[in-house]
């Protein structure tokens, strides 16, 4: 049998005592801990930094879900991250309300 650390042990007590039964928590199913959370094996969710992950019996997978802008006018223009959609948004610097052109993006 297979002995966990800390596993339960049965203890008899003297004549007329009940015995005792310490038991700690199960080991955990298998799964994915991951920010503070336990998900289990072929759980797919939408982590709180905008990345997708997968648990996966091996090995926990997340990869990004926000593409990111790389060839726009940096003089003029600046990307603004907005985290409630995992977006990014090109803007004119003097003139957030104005969107610039993205040429390319990765992600």
């Amino acid at each position: 049998m297979q002995r966990y650390p800390g596993q339960a042990r049965f203890r008899l007590g003297s004549p007329g005592e009940a015995p005792s039964l310490h038991c700690p928590p199960p080991p955990p199913v298998p799964g994915c801990f991951h920010d503070g959370q336990w998900h289990r094996v072929a759980a797919v969710w939408k982590a709180s930094t905008c990345l997708r992950c997968e648990c996966k019996a091996t090995e926990l997978i997340c990869c990004s879900l926000v593409s990111r802008p790389i060839n726009y006018d940096k003089r003029v223009c600046v990307a603004m991250f907005h985290r409630q959609s995992c977006s990014i948004r090109v803007v004119k610097k003097t003139n957030p309300a104005e969107s610039c052109q993205v040429f390319a993006g990765v992600g």
